[in-house]
């Protein structure tokens, strides 16, 4: 808390997207929360992003918290994966088909949230970051969810062994399928 903030974190994540993963930048988009004028400038100036796979997106989707009434809160960046860039115009605030797989989410804590909604600066701000290795995982073997890959598919398979259910046939079934598995 307080040792580095965004912009190394952001630089971080990408590098880690694009070096070590060996992801493709233009495979990949960014989000940020509509008010973040400082990490989309990061975005911009530091990370190179192309301005067309940078997206501003509303509290539902780039801001967290508080965990209640109150507490540490801010706002968010995310990096998407492309699963389909042929499918056309869509952002990952508006996919309505699941062409965007989010692998990466920064938060950045950096305001607290008074009982009555209003926000003061922190005293040290902070960074609360994450990858999806299931998601990671299924896009380096192509398949359609994390479900499919060599980590989930062995305890997919046996859940369907032992109660019986197919896997594939209806949503409900895929649902409580994947949540045993899980």
């Amino acid at each position: 808390i307080g040792d580095y903030f965004k912009g190394e974190a952001i630089q971080w994540a990408w590098e880690f997207c694009t070096q070590v993963l060996g992801f493709a930048p233009e495979r990949l988009w960014a989000t940020v929360h509509d008010s973040d004028d400082e990490a989309y400038a990061i975005w911009c100036d530091e990370i190179g992003i192309d301005e067309a796979h940078l997206t501003r997106c509303g509290d539902k989707d780039n801001f967290w918290g508080p965990a209640g009434d109150e507490g540490a809160c801010g706002p968010a960046s995310e990096i998407h994966y492309d699963r389909h860039p042929e499918a056309g115009d869509a952002t990952p605030c508006d996919d309505p088909v699941g062409r965007f797989v989010e692998i990466w989410n920064l938060v950045f804590p950096q305001f607290n949230q008074a009982p009555d909604g209003s926000l003061t600066d922190l005293p040290a701000p902070g960074i609360d970051t994450g990858m999806g290795l299931e998601r990671v995982t299924a896009i380096i073997q192509d398949v359609p969810s994390a479900y499919e890959t060599d980590l989930l598919a062995p305890i997919v398979a046996k859940v369907v062994e032992i109660s019986g259910v197919s896997y594939g046939v209806d949503e409900d079934s895929d649902f409580a399928i994947r949540v045993v598995t899980e």
